[in-house]
């Protein structure tokens, strides 16, 4: 009891204040991950932008829109100046014949021809597009390219204007971004290449990340946080962002170990106490507990004996005030749950007359609507249908009137349905077997199912109840296996038995979770299986359901049988 008073509040206490610790930590670390990240996505975003305004104004003038040889000859000067990231100015047809370049051709060597795929590639995009890394034709040496559309006069593209950066740039932009101490900061392309990063390491530059599994999956978000090894094998936190128009992503990490070292000692620390503590109330408990032993033990066989099923056992106060206490809280709650059972029982008893005055008069309600419309719109529908073919026959086959026809005719047989759905005239004029039978000719056969039914009963009619609930069942079975099931062939046996009428209905179906199905109905999401055995209980029958996935239902109802209201027993 010491233990659970003091120790246990006592280590809750330290482990929350030590996770929020931990927590506010990480968010720190992760707050300066983000801002460092923040940070080379901008300088990214503005690289674009700036490579954006320079390059839709070169590829503007009318050197270029001319695709002239010469076009290439005076820009590299002012265009370096404008961004040190460039390399070159390169002219290209978008048949991938090279116009001009700023690099210069080597004296006696053919120029070089684009790469058909990048050039493909950059003729998809009527804008600035960003390439991935590649070893470039001219300068011999891995670049990323900023590639424009050039269009002529008439608006149409006649060549891409091209301007490869240095992977130095990229470089030297990681390098200027503020991180924390010991983290590892970096740009991959597209196609998940290493760009750049730092601190550098030349065995992974250039190299795709796709050969780590662990951070490619990571990659696949647009953003977010992730903890892996890194290339280099050390497990770091990384923070990951995907930098906008251009499908390239830059991160910053950390040494997970560097990350919650101090969270770490903190932890040594709160559990060095928190065993101290325990240790402690361990003595104190030892120490108490020859005063508390006795009347505890007395607390227990009587708690013992409640769980046996005797509800009458009351505790003996005695002791110390705090377990005396505790002894008439406990016979106070014995009262309460004794008369809360009392009343459980009759609330079920009350539930069970309400379920069944509901039942009988869902049925009543059911043969009155039914009645009404075999009765009255079935037999006004049918006069319609005979006042539509008298008119056919009059003033001949208008295809408005044959519509009609058919429209009625089809409205008959719909009202038919519901009438049988909702309360068959063979339950009440013919009987329990002419309305099974019907039933499963008219609702369950054409669906394709093999239906096996075998009666053997007395002749003469049984209860109504009886035989309303009977059906009932049955019927609730069969539209189961329709719409779960899956099943080929169902068996229905009816038969007198030892004074009772016996229901039994098995199929090959799929089965079901019946323990599952059962707590649905306890949790409310469903209610088919309780209806089912409140209309058994109705009839002061006994309902019992078997199923296993995959191998078929059975359902096993047994009514005892009762002479019809206003008749003697036999």
């Amino acid at each position: 009891m010491v233990i659970l008073v003091v120790a246990l509040p006592c280590a809750g206490v330290m482990l929350y204040v030590w996770w929020q610790a931990l927590q506010e930590g990480r968010a720190l670390q992760t707050a300066l991950l983000q801002a460092s990240v923040a940070q080379l996505e901008r300088d990214l975003t503005n690289l674009w932008n700036e490579s954006e305004w320079v390059m839709s104004r070169t590829a503007a003038r009318p050197a270029f829109r001319a695709l002239s040889p010469k076009a290439c000859g005076d820009e590299m000067t002012p265009l370096h100046e404008l961004n040190p990231a460039f390399l070159a100015v390169t002219l290209w047809t978008t048949e991938g014949s090279l116009v001009c370049t700023s690099f210069g051709s080597p004296r006696g060597q053919p120029a070089p021809k684009a790469n058909p795929a990048r050039l493909e590639e950059r003729l998809a995009k009527d804008a600035l597009h960003l390439s991935n890394v590649f070893v470039g034709q001219i300068p011999r040496t891995p670049v990323v390219a900023f590639s424009y559309p050039v269009k002529d006069d008439a608006g149409q593209v006649a060549g891409v204007l091209s301007m490869p950066v240095r992977m130095s740039y990229f470089e030297n932009l990681v390098l200027s971004v503020p991180r924390p101490e010991g983290s590892s900061a970096g740009i991959i392309d597209r196609n998940m290449v290493l760009v750049a990063r730092v601190p550098a390491n030349e065995r992974w530059q250039g190299r795709s990340l796709a050969d780590f599994p662990a951070v490619a999956a990571g990659l696949k978000a647009l953003n977010g946080v992730i903890t892996v090894p890194g290339v280099d094998g050390v497990e770091r936190t990384f923070l990951y962002k995907k930098v906008p128009n251009t499908s390239w992503h830059v991160f910053v990490g950390v040494d997970s170990k560097i990350l919650f070292s101090g969270f770490r000692e903190q932890l040594v620390q709160g559990l060095a106490a928190l065993a101290f503590v325990i240790a402690v109330s361990l003595i104190l408990a030892l120490a108490l507990s020859r005063s508390v032993t006795g009347p505890l033990a007395d607390l227990v066989r009587m708690a013992d004996a409640v769980a046996s099923g005797k509800r009458a056992a009351r505790a003996r106060p005695q002791g110390n005030d705090e377990i005396a206490r505790v002894g008439q809280h406990l016979n106070r709650m014995l009262d309460v749950i004794t008369r809360t059972e009392v009343a459980l029982q009759d609330s079920d008893r009350r539930r069970h007359e309400l379920s069944g005055r509901l039942i009988r008069a869902e049925e009543e309600e059911r043969k009155r609507i039914s009645r009404e419309l075999h009765d009255q719109v079935g037999q006004d529908l049918t006069a319609l249908a005979f006042d539509l073919k008298a008119m056919a026959r009059r003033g001949g086959e208008g295809a408005e009137l044959r519509r009609a026809n058919e429209a009625v005719t089809r409205l008959l047989d719909q009202v038919r349905n519901i009438t049988l759905l909702l309360r068959p005239p063979q339950l009440d004029d013919l009987g329990l077997l002419a309305a099974l039978r019907g039933h499963i000719e008219r609702h369950v056969s054409p669906h394709g199912i093999a239906v096996h039914f075998d009666a053997a009963i007395n002749p003469g009619r049984l209860d109504p109840d009886l035989e309303a609930a009977c059906f009932r069942l049955a019927q609730e079975a069969l539209n189961n296996v329709l719409r779960h099931a899956q099943a080929a062939n169902v068996w229905l046996n009816l038969r007198q038995s030892d004074g009772a009428l016996v229901l039994h209905l098995r199929d090959d179906g799929a089965g079901f979770d019946l323990a599952a199905a059962w707590r649905n109905v306890t949790a409310g999401r469903s209610s088919g299986l309780s209806n089912m055995r409140d209309r058994a209980e109705l009839a002061a029958g006994t309902l019992e359901i078997r199923s296993v996935p995959g191998q078929g239902t059975e359902l096993l109802a047994r009514f005892a049988l009762q002479p019809r209201r206003g008749e003697s027993p036999a």
